[in-house]
């Protein structure tokens, strides 16, 4: 029992941090230009040398979170009726 929980719980956060990973990335992104010195912003790539397209792209990645946190939210709704189907399924079983 103790392992099945462990794995719904480690399911639970899995599909909480997909949901949530281009705005963690966008804000990584930010975090690393401003150690730079540059601003990122969505009108143009930052100056740094080598990475500065680079960045400009993981900020953008941020957008992606329109789409992934109601298909994180969507996807926690199915988790939780999988569950609880599972879990009355063992129940009826004892």
């Amino acid at each position: 029992m103790k392992s099945t929980l462990k794995k719904h719980i480690f399911f639970y956060f899995l599909i909480i941090f997909l949901a949530f990973l281009p705005i963690i990335i966008a804000m990584m992104a930010g975090y690393i230009t401003e150690l730079f010195g540059e601003k990122l912003n969505e009108a143009n790539s930052p100056n740094i040398l080598i990475f500065g397209d680079f960045f400009y792209l993981m900020g953008m990645t941020g957008w992606l979170s329109l789409i992934t946190i109601p298909f994180g939210i969507l996807a926690l709704i199915v988790y939780t009726l999988y569950a609880v189907g599972k879990l009355i399924k063992d129940l009826k079983k004892k």
